[in-house]
């Protein structure tokens, strides 16, 4: 699924990163000269569980304890960087 797929009409994929970036309580999304570095609050809506699988399960993510997620990240990912970045959120948010 893209960005684009789902939200609200007239919206693009960089309004609903943001949107979703907000209402799990990510500060910042920086691109890097390897990818891409997410800073989260104290009380961002992610789940610890899904953090460690997620650190665990590829090269290249690293999660500091400023809250700072690294991922360095292939040339497909980086030409899709608001998806990549949607997915990852996704992938981390807590379930109600």
């Amino acid at each position: 699924m893209l960005v684009s797929d789902i939200g609200l009409p007239g919206e693009d994929g960089y309004a609903l990163l943001r949107r979703l970036a907000e209402n799990l309580a990510v500060l910042s999304i920086d691109k890097t000269a390897e990818g891409v570095a997410l800073k989260f609050s104290e009380k961002a809506r992610i789940s610890p569980e899904k953090l460690a699988a997620f650190i665990s399960q590829g090269t290249g993510r690293v999660f500091s304890p400023t809250g700072v997620l690294k991922l360095a990240l292939d040339d497909d990912e980086q030409d899709n960087l608001l998806d990549t970045v949607r997915g990852v959120l996704m992938e981390l948010r807590l379930e109600d």
